[in-house]
């Protein structure tokens, strides 16, 4: 049965794909760059899930989820999301009578299609990155020969359920649907494993985390008689957005934040340190929000230190 599924996909898949045009594409929507966003960096949120004994316990998951990060270079090289729509080629997303929000196939690399219909209705965006976690870990299952589609949505929200809680995920002007844009952070809550700062628009993604790469060097120097510093890493939290009232649709609007330095000289001297930040993001509104261009307003501040009473994951 998995095997005729497969042909079956690859069958609609060459359809698709022999028609060109809009029916079939790599995406540049609000949705498609939440997936994104989640697929880059899945490999930090299964290790979250990993690091918590009351997520994937049952016998075989973690097993799975190690399969999925593991493969997750050959799976982003080969550039598995695709996106298509039910209405314009109908029953590509039906299995066993049901329309889907994805399908795949069966092997590493197979590619994924999402649902366009499914992810965006009456101008509103049904994807946020927490969902993307959930549906990336289902569909990149199959991949590994998982074919229990109710067990690979619980591992999925799972995954997502340890990770909302270490992901913000603050909109500008929320109620204009998917006009708007964002900006996402996670807190990996590591020494060793940075977190991730991004604004999320309508055609782009941003990666802001290199901006504050610099911040690792800023752990107590290597002294005589002490422990170098052994790893270092930053996260990011406390995200909102401080609106210009003058401008309020084609300013600069400011992304108001903090960050945390994890530093660690081994097992017996870790501590943290604490900055606040402001960021200026320069957009402009014309039928959506377009990116032009960011900048600091207010560089990173230390505002205190703080002793870790206990290791932190490593």
């Amino acid at each position: 049965m998995k095997k005729l599924f497969f042909i079956f996909f690859l069958l609609i898949a060459n359809q698709v794909f022999a028609k060109g045009g809009d029916e079939v594409r790599n995406g540049g929507g609000l949705a498609e760059n939440y997936l994104t966003f989640a697929l880059k960096n899945l490999g930090q949120s299964i290790d979250l899930c990993l690091a918590q004994s009351t997520c994937a316990k049952k016998e075989g998951e973690r097993e799975l989820l190690l399969k999925i990060k593991n493969s997750l270079p050959e799976e982003i090289s080969k550039k598995v999301l695709n996106f298509a729509s039910e209405a314009q080629k109908p029953g590509f997303f039906v299995i066993n009578g049901y329309i889907r929000l994805a399908v795949t196939g069966d092997y590493v690399g197979s590619p994924i299609y999402y649902n366009l219909d499914l992810l965006y209705r009456k101008g509103e965006v049904f994807m946020n990155y927490g969902q993307a976690i959930q549906s990336l870990i289902h569909e990149l299952g199959h991949h590994h020969g998982s074919v229990d589609h109710d067990q690979l949505e619980i591992l999925g929200a799972e995954v997502r359920g340890v990770n909302e809680g270490n992901v913000s995920d603050v909109s500008f002007l929320p109620y204009l649907n998917g006009t708007g844009f964002s900006g996402v952070a996670t807190e990996a809550k590591s020494y060793k494993t940075n977190g991730l700062l991004a604004l999320v628009f309508q055609e782009e993604m941003i990666d802001v985390t290199p901006h504050f790469i610099y911040l690792r060097s800023d752990c107590d120097p290597d002294l005589t008689g002490m422990r170098p510093v052994e790893s270092s890493a930053i996260q990011f939290f406390n995200l909102h957005w401080i609106h210009n009232k003058e401008n309020f649709m084609n300013g600069e609007k400011v992304l108001d934040g903090n960050v945390v330095l994890y530093c660690s000289h081994g097992m017996t001297r870790e501590y943290k340190k604490f900055y606040s930040f402001k960021i200026g993001v320069k957009a402009r509104f014309g039928n959506y929000f377009l990116y032009q261009g960011l900048r600091f307003v207010e560089t990173p501040k230390l505002l205190y230190r703080l002793k870790t009473s206990s290791p932190m994951p490593q």
